[in-house]
Formats: C-alpha cells, structure tokens, sequence
C-alpha cells in the first residue's frame, strides 16, 4: 500500500493546533433546530433521516441503507448477495446515482463508490438528501445529492458499544462498534471504530435461448465468500478566544473482500468455470477546519482536504471444456488515488433581510491505474482531475413569509488522461449554473416551494478513456467489453421543481409532495453495440431528453387518532425519461420508474416494534438500438422489535427480506432488421436475515 504521499502534510496540519496558544472561548448560547424545523425552515428542498430512522432500517453499511431511503433505492443492486450479473463485475455507477458526500466533502472509491458504500452506518449522525440544485451543492440525478453527516464530540461524557449478528442462509456475519468522547471546557473529542464481517453468498441461475443458433443454454452460479471490514473515525474539537474551533476529522478504513463464483453450464463449449477474486482496499482522509461563529448565520470557515487510498485485486479464472481439457486466466489490477483540496466560506447576515454565503472551492486529484492479464500490463493509466469552483448565494427575507433565494456557481474542471493505448487526452470545461428558489410560508404548517435551475453534468475522466477493458470470458451482449468515449460532451441540464409541504403541531411530523420536470441536453447513456466484430459497453451522447417526476413523503404520529406511540413513515417516487430529440441508431430513453416504502413503529414503554415494506419497479435501463436490458422488480417486507432493559442496555431483534423473493433480469438482442436473436434472463436469488443486537451505554 502507497499510503504516505500526503500523510507529513496531513500531521502538520493535524498537530499545529498543538502548539498554538489555548484560550477559554467565550460563551455563546445558540438554539439548535431539529430535524423537522430545519427541513422546514431550509432554502431548498431536502430530506433529512434521523439517526432514529437509520436505526430502524438495520442496516449495516452506505450501500444497504440507500437501498431503503426514498427514491435512491431506484438505483441499487439487491442488498442481499448473488453473484453478480453476468458481465456486470467492475462496470461502471449508474449515471442516476445520487452524488454522496461525507461531510460535505466525496470520498475515494473510484467510479463505484466503494469506499463510502462500506461506510459502517454507526458512524452517522444523520443523513441530508438534497433534492434542488444549489450554488453548493449541484443536483444532477433524480435521486439528488446525499450528504452523510458524521458523528460530531458529544456535549457530554459518551460511552457505548454495539454488538450484532446476523444469519443469512445458515452463514454468519459479525459487527461491532463503538464510540468515547466527551467535551471539556477547551477541547473535545469523541472516538468512534467499527468492524464488520459479512458472508458473501448468492445463487444465480442464467438461460440462454440462442435463437440465431438453435441453442439453448443454462447456468448454475453459487457464490461464497466473506467481505470484512473495519474503520476507524475520531473527531477533536479545539475551542479557541472569539468563538474560534479547530476541527480536526481523521478517517482510516481497511476492506478485505474474498469471495469464489463456481458455475455449471450445460450445452456450452465451457462446462464448468470458478472465479477466484480476492481485493483490497486502504483509505486515509483527513479533514482539519477553521471556524468561527459569532452567532447564527454570522460565521466564516477553512478546510484542508486530504485523501489517500489504495485498492488492489486479483482474479483467477478456471475453466473445463466438454472434452475435459482446462485453462486458466488471471487477472490483476492496482488503483490509487490522491487528492488534496481546499474550502472557505463566508456567510454573513445584511441589512437585517439577506443571509449572504459565498465560498471557494480547489480540488486536485491523481488515479494511476493499471491492470495486467495473464501477467502482461495491457491497461496503464494515470488520470488528473483538477477542479476550481466560486458560489454566491444569497437569502432574501422578503417578508415574513416570502423568501427568495437565489445565487449561481462557477466552476472549471480539467481533466489529463494519459494511457498506454491511447496517449493523451485532455478537456477543460467551465460551468455557470444559476438557480432560484422561492418559499411561502402561508402558515406554520404550510410551505410552498418553487425552484429554477440550469446546470451542467460534466464527464468524469473514467468516462472519457478508450482504454478498452476486455471481458473475462466469452464476449458476448451480456458480457461486453468496456471502455470510455473521449467525444463524449457535457450533459445541460434545466430544471423545474415544485414541492407542497405540510407540518403537524406538536412535532407529529410532516408530509411533502414535490414534482419536477428537467429538459436535458446531450443525454448520456451507456450503451452495448458492435464494434470490430466485438461487444463493447461505452456512453455514448443520445439525444436531448425529457425527465419529469414526483417524489412523496411521510413521516407522521398518529395523535390525532390518540396513537402518539405510533409512527407511520411511507414514500412514494416515480421517474419517466423519455428521448424527446434522440440520436438515431443509438439508446432509447430509460421509461418510467417507481419505489415505494411504508413503515410501522410503536412504542410501548420499554418495547419498540416496527415493520416496513419497500418496492422497487422493473427497470428498462440503458437500452441501445439492438440490446434491451430490463432489471426486474423488488419487493421487500422486514420487521423488528427491541427492548430497552435499562438506561444502559438495549436489545434489538429483526428479521430483513421475509418475502426473499427472487429477482430476474432479461436481456434482448435484436438483428439488424429487429428481428429478437437472443434472450437471456438471469434469475438472482436472496435471502431472509436475522439479526441481533446488543446496545450498552455507561
């Protein structure tokens, strides 16, 4: 691992407030909003899940709780095992994906997220899903921008420790966490780690109807495996004179992930194939922040990013004909990251009626790459991404129940590509993304939302290299090559949104409806298609399109049935995108998606109870002129209870996936004249998991 680049820098930074002079702050006492009143009383629209909401959903890491948060759950893969879809390994976030910051700030990973995917959900204070476009936070996906709040140093003496397991057909998997912290008069800190181990299990049965061919063959997939984890966060709050903090935020993450794909085919050349993967993953970040606030929105703040992170892997392929002879593929791959970034901002309140904020924002990120088959480097990449970008906003009180805020971004990213196949690639684009958002407040309960907004999606340098990934295996529809698209152009992006929201008295909750309608310029979409006599998987611009949409959602206590110990959470979201100018020969929009979630929790004294269902659509996902791919539906029923023995103890059991229902997926190749050649449906089968848990506090 080649953690050390940053690392003397990052201790300077980390240990100077060490030797800087330490003065007892004054004092100043500021009301604090919770969840309910700061969503109500925010500029733009946004969701925000409590640590309480977080708990019910069992959830060990990122990657599951997003599954069952409104609307992003569109976008994941099942939460519970299978092998991998066939050629899926490796490919690529979808283009839908919400954008996911820790802290405001994203995390390594590379284009699938790993890193913050396996994030252990212990760690989190709360989540913010922001739903319009803002000059800080750029929304280009359905699903919004996800920001996920760490822990903070508690006010007072903190101990506590988790423990859980968990069974998923009949394999056992482990947790535990823990955080300590407490605050003094001059300094804070609180020390949170986590370790998880999972099994990696799953079953996938894959039909092949050849129809060019007259053939027809079948695939057993069973996985095994264990993915293992830990992390370690802690959090130091240096108090200084004049409201001044020193915030310094280590993070250090190690991944262990280990898992076999053995599969039987019948009526293939290769009768029988194992996947041996094993990977790696060390993360390293470091965040230290200036701040000072004198009292509310009268504040100012400076932040040195830092980040490292090292993923290796290795993969062994063996493979049996039908006359019983063998052959063996290996393939290895090493990736490390870089970045370093700086961020200051400035938010002051004018003449009585305008909040102002405004901020800077540099980035600098290096991924070297490479990746060698049969021991022979055929992929040697080495990526440079600079970003620089300046926002004003300003928040305008125009009575007491119109507000307008209104503001616009500017950034500049440069992208370097240089690779052995394809020698230098370089694009620089500047963005100007203006947004408006209007909010009446008619009453105390209602608020009426109204949002305009123009912003670009800019390619990612992954996006824009033709280094052709080949497949392991056969290449086929289903099993493509990859690579990128250096003339891939910038998405446009103009947006409408308009929300209704609705509080309860008494803190009872809320339910808001929102709508939106984006008109999109330069559709991206990943597509499958023939090239050189050989299936390759690229993005490809498709046209202009239209994406309309509406997203509600509840969090209510029944009081006024005379049920306050009953809460009732539930969320509906639906997305169509369709192709209003598209490029001929190439994708054919995305249709309509839908998910939908309610959940049951009552309180009784010591005992809570809760259940929750979710349901995610079929997906017709990133269809091009002669490949259909559609993702089949979900459907997921949980239920909990748990008991709170003492003040220190608490005990939690749940029981996810009762229905583990299995998921198919279909593929359609069409001939030329359109004429269906092939079909292949993979049908992914999931699991019903206990768990349980032991909380203790002391």
């Amino acid at each position: 691992m080649k953690l050390k680049s940053y690392w003397p820098v990052g201790f300077l930074v980390t240990a100077w407030p060490a030797f800087a002079e330490t003065v007892l702050p004054e004092v100043t006492v500021n009301a604090t909003l919770d969840a309910q009143e700061q969503k109500r009383m925010s500029s733009a629209a946004k969701t925000i899940v409590e640590q309480q909401d977080i708990q019910a959903t069992d959830a060990s890491t990122v990657a599951e709780l997003l599954n069952k948060l409104p609307m992003t759950g569109l976008f994941m893969a099942p939460p519970t095992g299978s092998p991998p879809k066939r050629g899926q390994g490796g490919r690529s976030q979808n283009r839908n994906m919400p954008q996911i910051l820790v802290d405001g700030q994203p995390l390594g990973g590379g284009a699938n997220m790993g890193t913050v995917m396996r994030m252990p959900v212990e760690l989190i204070e709360r989540v913010e899903i922001i739903r319009n476009s803002t000059p800080e936070f750029l929304v280009t996906s359905p699903a919004g921008v996800i920001n996920i709040i760490l822990k903070d140093v508690p006010k007072q003496l903190t101990r506590n420790a988790k423990a859980t397991v968990f069974v998923a057909d009949g394999e056992l998997g482990l947790r535990a966490d823990g955080q300590y912290g407490q605050s003094q008069a001059n300094y804070g800190y609180l020390l949170a780690a986590a370790a998880d181990s999972k099994p990696q299990i799953g079953e996938r049965i894959t039909t092949i109807n050849d129809i060019s061919q007259a053939q027809n063959i079948q695939e057993i997939s069973q996985q095994t495996g264990r993915d293992n984890s830990v992390s370690f966060s802690p959090r130091i709050n240096l108090k200084l004179a004049q409201n001044q903090q020193i915030i310094v935020s280590p993070f250090l993450a190690y991944n262990l992930n280990q898992n076999d794909v053995t599969t039987q085919r019948t009526n293939s050349t290769v009768s029988q194939e194992l996947d041996k993967r094993q990977g790696e993953r060390l993360t390293g970040r470091l965040i230290t922040e200036w701040k000072q606030q004198s009292q509310p929105n009268n504040e100012q703040s400076i932040k040195l990013f830092l980040q490292a992170e090292d993923e290796s892997s290795d993969k062994s392929t063996y493979q049996t004909t039908q006359n019983a002879s063998q052959s063996t593929q290996q393939q290895n791959s090493e990736r490390t990251e870089r970045e370093i970034a700086l961020d200051a901002r400035l938010k002051r309140i004018l003449l009585e009626t305008h909040i102002v904020s405004t901020g800077a924002e540099w980035r600098q990120k290096n991924t070297q790459e490479q990746q060698y088959q049969q021991q022979v480097l055929n992929t040697d990449s080495d990526i440079d991404e600079q970003r620089l970008a300046l926002w004003w906003q300003d928040e305008w009180l125009v009575s007491e129940k119109h507000s307008v805020t209104y503001g616009v971004r500017w950034q500049q990213i440069d992208n370097q590509i240089d690779d052995i196949q394809q020698g230098l690639i370089s694009q620089k684009d500047d963005i100007i993304a203006p947004s408006i958002h209007y909010l009446w407040q008619p009453t105390e309960q209602w608020n009426v939302r109204a949002s305009l907004a123009q912003q670009q999606r800019p390619a990612r340098a992954s996006e824009l290299s033709s280094v052709i990934r080949a497949a392991t295996g056969v290449n086929n529809s289903s099993n493509p090559d990859r690579a990128g698209n250096p003339q891939l152009a910038n998405e446009t992006q103009r947006s409408l949104d308009l929300g209704l929201e609705y509080y309860l008295t008494d803190k009872a909750g809320s339910v808001s409806l929102s709508v939106f309608e984006r008109h999109i310029s330069d559709y991206v979409q990943r597509l499958t298609l023939l090239e050189n006599g050989r299936w390759l998987e690229r993005p490809y611009n498709v046209g202009d399109a239209r994406l309309r949409g509406l997203l509600l959602d509840s969090k209510v206590q029944l009081n006024a049935l005379q049920l306050p110990y009953l809460t009732v959470r539930g969320s509906y979201a639906y997305s169509q995108n369709t192709l209003t100018d598209p490029v001929a020969n190439l994708g054919s929009g995305e249709g309509g998606r839908e998910t939908a979630n309610l959940g049951l929790e009552y309180k009784l004294n010591s005992l809570t109870m809760g259940t929750s269902a979710n349901y995610v659509s079929a997906i017709d996902k990133e269809s091009s002129a002669t490949v259909r791919q559609e993702q089949g539906s979900q459907r997921t029923v949980n239920a909990y209870a748990s008991y709170k023995v003492n003040k220190q103890l608490n005990m939690r059991l749940a029981i996810n996936n009762l229905l583990a229902e299995d998921r198919t997926d279909t593929l359609y190749e069409y001939d030329a004249q359109g004429q269906l050649k092939r079909l292949e449906q993979d049908v992914m089968k999931t699991y019903a998991n206990v768990i349980l848990s032991v909380d203790g506090r002391w």
